[in-house]
């Protein structure tokens, strides 16, 4: 296992960060080797056996001086001989020693001993072993477990006791976990990140210890990228650019402006009855209306001119004689009326077919179409047509975008 020297978390091996601080485990941690389990009711190493003595005597025994015996103590290749006692006949009696005489082995007073640290002095240090950096190759394909929080980074499963991953060191705050077994999800990384970040698809990675060919930088590429979008900017300024930016203005207003109504400058009919004439649809008042003649009704048409081009988004029908329900049912009604929309020159711009309710009052429809200054209304199937009875519409609004 690997001890983290900042908390002293215990990480499996392989880990390259701490599960519980996230400190980088080749600098802060250390290597321990974990001693085999032993079985209950065995003995440790050891038990049961006897010290052994050494065969001959520590080394320099028996010499003058040394241990305060005489020579004469010294007996070739072991110990005194029993019974035999120090001079004095005392057991332990030491020899006499000379005033100011040096005891080898004995520690005089001032003298300076080898090995040992000198108070206010550095003490000796033995060069330490050169350990080679831990080298740890990263897995092909991360194994993911179920319960495994999944780091957003680099995708390799975590033990759900883990803060930080075990393969790049990121935290793990937010990241999902897994549901079952299998390869990790893909890491989403962003369109920026993808092609202009430092770690773009398709850059090559180098290996530890390779030096990669550093390229001169051209400076005269991006010279000329500037002269081509300089070149290009003024293209457009002194080209189409005035008039594309006029209809992308438009375009934007067109779509986010509110629509207002626009009142025709002439109105139009096929054919019209006496007294019910065309601009009877643009009055503004709804209790009168236009007709065309009695017994007329399908294929005749109502059509508004305006004075500039709009963009038209809807057309307020109001049909009937009337907005009131016993005025309005005392004549013919539209039931379906297709609606023209053209330009200045009569082409025409869009096309819609509307089918209205058979009730008194306004009813709106929605139509979008640019450029138009012409709008006709023509009739293609009637309510309660009757003989006698005409086919009225009593108003017509129209509104839209400038």
């Amino acid at each position: 296992m690997i001890i983290c020297g900042q908390c002293g978390e215990r990480n499996a091996p392989g880990e390259q960060f701490c599960g519980s601080c996230g400190a980088f485990l080749e600098w802060d941690g250390a290597a321990v080797e974990q001693a085999p389990a032993r079985t209950p009711g065995t003995p440790p190493p050891g038990f049961g056996q006897q010290p052994q003595v050494p065969a001959q005597p520590p080394a320099g025994y028996g010499q003058p001086g040394v241990y305060g015996q005489p020579s004469g103590y010294a007996q070739p290749g072991g110990y005194p001989p029993a019974g035999l006692a120090p001079p004095g006949g005392q057991p332990g009696a030491m020899r006499p020693v000379q005033p100011g005489a040096v005891q080898p082995g004995v520690a005089q007073p001032g003298a300076v001993q080898p090995g040992l640290a000198q108070p206010g002095q550095p003490g000796a240090v033995q060069p330490g072993e050169v350990q080679k950096r831990r080298y740890v190759p990263p897995p092909e394909a991360p194994v993911v477990n179920p319960g495994d929080i999944v780091c957003r980074s680099c995708g390799t499963g975590n033990e759900n006791t883990r803060v930080f991953c075990r393969m790049c060191g990121s935290p793990l705050a937010g990241s999902p976990v897994a549901t079952g077994y299998g390869p990790p999800p893909p890491v989403k990384v962003g369109w920026w990140k993808r092609h202009f970040g430092r770690n773009r698809q398709g850059t090559r990675v180098h290996d530890a210890g390779d030096r990669p060919v550093l390229r001169r930088k051209r400076a005269w590429r991006r010279w000329v990228a500037l002269l081509v979008v300089a070149a290009g900017i003024a293209g457009l300024a002194l080209g189409p650019g005035p008039h594309w930016i006029s209809q992308l203005k438009s375009l934007i207003s067109s779509k986010t402006s509110k629509p207002v109504p626009f009142t025709p400058q002439s109105m139009a009919a096929s054919a019209s009855d006496s007294g019910h004439g065309p601009t009877k649809a643009d009055d503004g008042v709804s209790n009168d209306f236009w007709a065309p003649p009695k017994g007329h009704g399908t294929g005749e048409w109502l059509e508004a001119e305006f004075p500039t081009a709009f963009q038209l988004t809807s057309i307020v029908i109001t049909s009937g004689a009337s907005d009131q329900q016993a005025q309005y049912l005392a004549q013919a009604r539209p039931q379906t009326i297709e609606v023209d929309a053209a330009d200045k020159s009569g082409k025409i711009v869009a096309t819609k077919t509307v089918t209205l309710v058979d009730r008194a009052g306004p009813q709106t429809f929605s139509i979008s179409a640019s450029g138009v200054q012409r709008v006709r209304l023509t009739i293609r199937s009637v309510f309660g047509q009757q003989g006698g009875h005409f086919v009225a519409i009593a108003e017509v609004e129209f509104a839209g975008r400038s």
